[in-house]
């Protein structure tokens, strides 16, 4: 038996062999893989590897978006997160990555950790002021929230109780004009004020927790009467109102951004993403707006949304019946997605509480829109079984929602309805995703019957 040495197999393979490889590729495919690749970090921080023509189109990407956290605890919710002062000393030893940050985002410590002190927090902001001024390409600085209980159960810090020096990073960095779109994202902190927000040039996308309005609070210099005005106004294509509190602490930030005086446009409001604390009301005066061009709408439900109860020391405070936002005014439709809970609450207080036939109301409204029948595709319905065993999966009653989709999908474009479900034992249990067999019980007759209708459906 006869070998033949790999320089020999690829003369005998042709000449294309010896010379193809990843740079010979034309640019146009090298540049499809990458960007393929590009909501992959992992498989994009694997690319960085393969070689190093690969890693010069991968790495821009890989550090494109970077996301630091205040503290030395490592959070779940957050990739990969690193320090601000780590990401300083990764500057000092490769000065050319600077170049390719373009957002910065920045977690704060979770509401269950110690804050740091005062002067740890003035190094840290030291260092973040340090890093914006060596990475000259940076068009966004974002402050997510570090978990959904800091956001839902409103611990967010005050504005007013930042660290000065942060508070001028953040109002400068926004007032200054900027060539692209930028997206805001304040929503680790509460009660921003108003007048901080309105100094803001070249907003895209604004991510907000309740603002202060009107306002005592300080930002630093920025608040001394001497505020930037924006030249134009921020047309907004993004606006997502963050969990917290109840909905009387949302109607002031609404009456500033739909006042004719707010700097902010509503009118090209492409994507909608709502606190499950705004009431129908609410909701509908923002749709009021942007029904011409809405494209997306994401609503966060909450456990019983036909009968909101409050709670005062475990006893009901009060309680009143809230029917679903109407969406038959919207014109451009493409996407619906729900977050809601479904909570069996009878260990502790008696009752089943159920959004469902809220949501089938709600996809009434919306199957009398022009955006049913002509735009709307896709209906997403993300779902928390909290306190439900796996024996009462099967016993959700689906019966209102799959009768108003199956009477009305016959008018509709839709090619997608998708049913995502998320399982917690107790109340404060990390959710996790179910499991096959827990799937095939939650497939009952009435999401069967469903599929069969309309034949796109989706179950995980």
């Amino acid at each position: 038996m006869t070998t033949m040495s790999n320089d020999a197999a690829a003369t005998k393979a042709g000449p294309n062999f010896m010379i193809y490889g990843p740079q010979k590729l034309p640019v146009e495919i090298q540049d499809i893989i990458v960007d393929f690749l590009s909501s992959n970090r992992p498989a994009l921080q694997a690319l960085t590897l393969t070689n190093r023509h690969f890693r010069s189109l991968a790495q821009p990407k890989c550090l494109s978006k970077i996301t630091l956290k205040i503290n030395t605890n490592l959070l779940k919710s957050v990739p990969d997160p690193i320090s601000p002062r780590s990401f300083l000393d990764l500057l000092d030893t490769s000065p050319h990555i600077a170049s390719y940050v373009r957002s910065i985002s920045i977690i704060q410590p979770p509401c269950e950790l110690p804050r740091p002190t005062l002067a740890a927090r003035a190094t840290e902001t030291k260092v973040i002021e340090e890093i914006m001024s060596r990475t000259h390409n940076i068009r966004d600085l974002c402050f997510p929230v570090s978990s959904y209980r800091d956001g839902a159960l409103g611990f967010l810090p005050l504005w007013s109780t930042l660290e000065e020096g942060l508070r001028t990073l953040i109002a400068k960095f926004y007032q200054k004009k900027s060539t692209y779109p930028r997206t805001v994202d304040l929503r680790a902190f509460s009660y921003v004020p108003e007048q901080v927000l309105s100094s803001f040039r070249d907003i895209r996308n604004l991510h907000i927790a309740p603002l202060d309005i009107p306002t005592q609070a300080a930002v630093g210099t920025a608040s001394q009467g001497n505020e930037a005005q924006p030249d134009t106004l921020n047309v907004l294509n993004t606006l997502e109102l963050c969990f917290y509190e109840d909905w009387n602490s949302w109607e002031p930030t609404l009456q500033f951004l739909r006042s004719p005086t707010s700097n902010f446009d509503l009118t090209r409001l492409g994507t909608l993403i709502t606190s499950m604390f705004l009431t129908s009301a609410q909701l509908e005066s923002i749709l009021l707006l942007c029904s011409e061009n809405l494209r997306h709408l994401v609503l966060q439900t909450g456990p019983n949304i036909n009968s909101l109860m409050f709670y005062n020391g475990g006893q009901e405070d009060r309680s009143y019946h809230m029917p679903p936002p109407d969406l038959a005014n919207l014109k451009r439709l493409e996407s619906l997605t729900i977050h809601g809970q479904l909570i069996n609450l009878t260990h502790f207080r008696g009752r089943y509480t159920t959004p469902l036939p809220w949501i089938a109301n709600l996809l009434a409204s919306l199957t009398k829109s022009p955006a049913f029948s002509d735009t709307f595709r896709s209906l997403h319905l993300e779902l928390d079984l909290i306190c439900i065993r796996s024996g009462g999966f099967g016993s959700l009653n689906w019966q209102e929602l799959v009768d108003t989709l199956c009477d009305n999908f016959h008018k509709s474009q839709m090619r997608n309805i998708s049913f995502k479900f998320w399982h917690a034992i107790g109340t404060d249990s990390e959710e996790t995703a179910l499991a096959h067999w827990q799937v095939e019980k939650i497939n009952n007759d009435q999401l069967k019957h469903l599929q069969s209708v309309t034949g796109i459906v989706s179950i995980r």
